[in-house]
């Protein structure tokens, strides 16, 4: 898939989230599609072969989401739940030299997604203010920005994170070459207290994100997939 049609997906949805209010089709049971706002903490990392750490050693890094959701009622306690997220994600590599201190180097890599997701959500009601929701499917995100640091000794440079300018005059500007296209499969569970929310959740990336003319090589093959686990809070409607 392509970053425009992607795009075009993400306004879709978009358009969708903003007329849903209004919306009132009803499902067996009587019950509307209705919506709710989500945000929270992400404890991102990535999944990475032996071309790709290049000695390092990955590490979590943290960040933020930050969304809206969409409640349609299948049949009585299934629901499809599509939503529209800002959500940011990345790893960070740490590299020691013992023998040459002097090599020793951080890089961050912090990646911002327009992100969305498609889930089927399972409920439970334990009483009328309790709700357990169990849900799980695939996302599909676009990198709309971020940038990637890396420090060592007393220099530090910092890039675009996504895209790569092989005729730019200096490191700043030539770019960490990673692919802006990401899909993957998140699994979740969460709390509805009366219209309050609280959840867990964990993503996995299918997507290959050092695709880039500057990560091709003879005999190199890195490959770096995201990982993501996700702490949200949320209002329902």
């Amino acid at each position: 898939m392509k970053s425009k049609g992607l795009l075009g997906l993400v306004a879709a949805c978009a358009m969708a989230l903003v007329c849903t209010p209004s919306v009132q089709a009803q499902s067996a049971d009587g019950e509307g599609i209705s919506f709710g706002f989500r945000a929270g903490v992400n404890l991102s990392n990535a999944a990475m072969n032996d071309d790709a750490k290049r000695g390092t050693d990955p590490k979590m890094l943290a960040g933020f989401h930050v969304g809206a959701i969409v409640d349609i009622p299948v049949m009585q306690s299934l629901y499809v739940q599509p939503g529209l997220y800002f959500s940011t994600k990345g790893v960070k590599t740490e590299y020691e030299n013992s023998e040459y201190p002097e090599e020793n180097s951080e890089t961050s890599v912090n990646a911002m997604y327009l992100e969305i997701p498609i889930n089927v959500s399972w409920r439970y009601n334990f009483t009328d203010m309790l709700q357990l929701q169990v849900y799980t499917g695939p996302y599909f995100a676009v990198g709309v920005g971020g940038k990637t640091k890396t420090t060592y000794g007393d220099g530090e440079i910092k890039t675009n994170t996504f895209g790569y300018d092989k005729d730019a005059e200096n490191e700043e500007d030539e770019g960490y070459g990673l692919g802006r296209f990401d899909c993957g499969w998140g699994i979740g569970a969460g709390l509805a207290i009366d219209q309050f929310y609280v959840g867990l959740q964990y993503q996995f990336g299918f997507v290959n994100t050092m695709t880039g003319d500057c990560w091709k090589g003879d005999n190199w093959d890195p490959s770096a997939k995201n990982r993501n686990l996700s702490i949200s809070v949320g209002y329902n409607f």
